[in-house]
């Protein structure tokens, strides 16, 4: 039973307490992983892969790290240096979402979408 009853009042038994109190932090459960959805959809929250030259300027991609996490702190990064080659091929076919190259790279299918740390 999670109700006590009497002619003129309405109460929560033990049990009833107990249901109510784990009900309420479900809802709270609830709402705080529409509001993670949410992030994630306003590009918020998640994980972004990007790949850089492997001999890519240490100092730059720290300053570029800091700068990104300052910004977006929520984002998770998951980096790897390859080859400039390695790096078209691995963002053409969508394993990596962005690349830091010192120079944009001249083809139609890439767009040098921001400057940051000199690059």
């Amino acid at each position: 039973m999670l109700f006590q009853r009497d002619k003129k009042h309405v109460s929560l038994t033990q049990a009833g307490q107990l249901f109510y109190y784990g009900a309420q932090n479900i809802l709270k459960q609830v709402e705080l992983s529409y509001q993670h959805l949410e992030a994630f959809q306003r590009g918020e929250r998640g994980t972004l892969k990007i790949g850089f030259l492997k001999d890519f300027d240490f100092e730059l991609l720290r300053e570029f790290i800091t700068e990104f996490h300052q910004k977006y702190p929520h984002i998770q990064l998951e980096l790897g240096g390859y080859t400039r080659k390695t790096l078209e091929s691995l963002l053409l076919s969508g394993e990596l979402d962005i690349i830091l190259s010192i120079n944009a790279l001249d083809t139609p299918d890439f767009t040098k979408v921001f400057s940051c740390c000199g690059l």
